[in-house]
């Protein structure tokens, strides 16, 4: 006969590394949108420095513009879901710590907090800095720099 603790642990681990799973596809997902939007700010960039044939209105700027701003939009939006997925995915891993409580089983959320803790005191100088700065905030200074880019080749 199966054993239906042993059915809900299975089940909490299969949605805690679901979590995980789509954590890591957010992740990637807003690296790769953000890496296309710079190269083309990039490419539009060099375009700029043509003259346009014809004198045409130059919309080469303002296109750029509208590329920063999406940028952060996909990053603040693939980080709000990323985020989530990391506190369902706690959440599992305190579930399933709650399963074993009372046994002679170490409780797996206090072993991570206690190597989290143990971690951040080890860090010390510029380490301890960084470890601070969350990448959103350099992925949306990135897109920010492409929006000032595109207003000085607007204005």
């Amino acid at each position: 006969m199966d054993d239906p603790i042993a059915k809900h642990l299975d089940l909490m681990r299969m949605f805690m590394n679901e979590q995980i799973d789509l954590l890591k596809h957010y992740e990637e997902s807003r690296t790769k949108i953000s890496q296309i939007i710079l190269a083309l700010s990039a490419a539009l960039v060099g375009l700029s420095r043509f003259s346009l044939p014809n004198g045409e209105p130059d919309t080469i700027g303002p296109l750029i513009i509208v590329l920063g701003l999406a940028g952060i939009v996909f990053s603040l939006k693939y980080t709000s879901l990323a985020n989530h997925r990391t506190n369902m995915a706690r959440a599992f891993r305190r579930e399933i710590a709650e399963m074993f409580q009372g046994q002679d089983f170490a409780d797996i959320d206090a072993v991570y907090r206690k190597f989290a803790k143990e971690n951040r005191a080890r860090l010390t100088g510029i380490s301890k800095l960084i470890s601070r700065i969350q990448v959103r905030w350099c992925w949306i200074a990135l897109h920010a720099s492409v929006i000032l880019i595109g207003l000085n080749i607007t204005f």
